[in-house]
């Protein structure tokens, strides 16, 4: 959303509603928003990685052994092919989403691990923990959960963006996120 400012009614300036401030471009909400679907696709993406995984095992090899009169040995051990099969990390999963039919997640383990990583890191913390599990699991009404854990909106936010921001952080480790592209240069969002 823009708005026009009273010094210059020519300049346009993005209002941050996360932020609660105007700005052309907030540095810290970068992947904001994108870190947040991730947590809030965690069982379907979970899920889908599951059902690749389980249809690996299927394709396994047939287990030929032996060599012809060439000398040329063919062994093949089924555990160490669905092994290779299994540290192969899969590219992108399809899954349902909300307001559109499907939606393509490209590293999905990576992002199940910045989700549970955040959950490790947040373990001792029991407010954040619950803050992002009604959230983005439960998918639990903000008014509910102030209400059941007893803070109030503004530490609501301040617990939900502490979590997101971390995640954020280890996404941004993995290359999920990318701050700036090769030429040094913003990437556009």
């Amino acid at each position: 959303m823009t708005y026009e400012t009273r010094d210059n009614p020519h300049s346009k300036i993005t209002k941050n509603w996360r932020a609660g401030h105007s700005s052309t471009k907030n540095k810290e909400q970068r992947g904001f928003g994108l870190v947040e679907k991730m947590f809030y696709y965690y069982h379907r993406i979970k899920k889908a990685v599951e059902e690749i995984r389980a249809e690996q095992g299927y394709y396994q090899s047939t287990g030929e052994t032996g060599g012809s009169s060439s000398n040329h040995a063919f062994i093949s051990d089924p555990t160490a092919i669905l092994v290779m099969k299994h540290c192969e990390p899969i590219a992108k999963v399809i899954i349902s989403a909300d307001k559109i039919d499907e939606e393509v997640v490209f590293n999905p383990e990576k992002w199940l691990t910045v989700v549970e990583q955040t959950f490790i890191f947040f373990e001792d913390e029991d407010l954040v923990n619950d803050v992002l599990r009604r959230r983005f699991f439960k998918n639990e009404h903000m008014l509910r959960t102030c209400c059941d854990l007893e803070i109030n909106d503004n530490k609501y936010y301040r617990l939900r963006d502490a979590g997101i921001l971390y995640a954020r952080e280890c996404a941004i480790q993995l290359g999920l996120i990318k701050i700036f592209n090769e030429k040094g240069k913003r990437p556009s969002q």
